[in-house]
């Protein structure tokens, strides 16, 4: 590969008297870094998160369970994806229990109203990029699918990447650690 950048003259000091690169040199640096990719945003992707610390509903209404807060620009390129893995069990009882992912404002996937008694549960999702400000997902939920018989969903969402969202589950139940959620992992592959 051929770089070709304004060279300035060998005679030019690259440094002036009060230490400071000069205007002619820095220029070329500048011309020369954008020409090698410098001024490209890459993204390497890599485990986002790995959070193992359980998170029990509060009484009734909905609560928020494990959470992660995805740094705005996470997902730069179209076909840029998220795999994430929300798990966790619920009480064993015959209280109604609702469990849901959500990207943002977006469910990704709910249970709905089940009275799941004593049965662990896990929720698989992939999220990608389909432009800033939308993307498709699928989800499959791995439980009691005999009160769950809806255990896949496809979404299309219209969340902003250029802003922080969270990716978190809810629960909402009746007593307190009706739903227990112990874990969250996040990944990320760049396209």
């Amino acid at each position: 590969m051929t770089i070709r950048a304004n060279l300035p003259g060998f005679t030019e000091n690259i440094v002036d008297k009060s230490g400071l690169i000069t205007p002619s040199w820095g220029q070329y640096m500048h011309e020369l870094f954008n020409r090698v990719g410098g001024d490209k945003q890459y993204n390497l992707g890599g485990t986002l998160t790995v959070n193992t610390t359980a998170v029990g509903n509060v009484g009734s209404g909905v609560d928020d369970l494990i959470s992660y807060s995805l740094q705005k620009n996470t997902l730069l390129t179209t076909g840029d994806r998220l795999e994430v893995t929300a798990f966790g069990s619920q009480a064993a009882n015959t209280n109604n229990k609702t469990i849901k992912l959500l990207l943002g404002s977006t469910v990704l996937f709910s249970t709905g109203a089940v009275a799941s008694n004593g049965k662990d549960w896990r929720i698989d999702c992939t999220i990608i990029r389909t432009a800033e400000e939308t993307q498709v997902t699928t989800a499959i939920f791995s439980g009691d699918t005999v009160l769950v018989p809806q255990t896949s969903d496809f979404v299309s969402g219209a969340e902003d990447f250029t802003t922080a969202l969270a990716i978190k589950c809810t629960g909402e139940a009746t007593a307190t650690n009706d739903i227990i959620q112990k874990g969250l992992t996040i990944n990320l592959f760049p396209r």
